[in-house]
């Protein structure tokens, strides 16, 4: 059976934030707003000595990767 579903506004945001409804990028600009301060939280972690190295790599490159999106 095939999904009705709409793809996630993330995803949609990404690709076209011109198509989003005005909830839909609030909700997107919340999620990047959380999921960068949880990425800074991390970095200060692993700055502190808190993390270890290969988890920040894993998730600095993760953030690399996200960024490289146009928009």
């Amino acid at each position: 059976m095939r999904s009705t579903q709409k793809p996630a506004s993330s995803l949609v945001a990404l690709s076209d934030p011109t198509g989003l409804t005005i909830d839909e990028r609030n909700q997107f600009a919340w999620l990047m707003t959380e999921f960068l301060s949880a990425m800074e939280f991390l970095m200060q972690q692993y700055q502190a000595g808190n993390v270890d190295e290969q988890t920040w790599l894993r998730w600095s490159n993760t953030i690399d990767w996200w960024l490289t999106f146009l928009g």
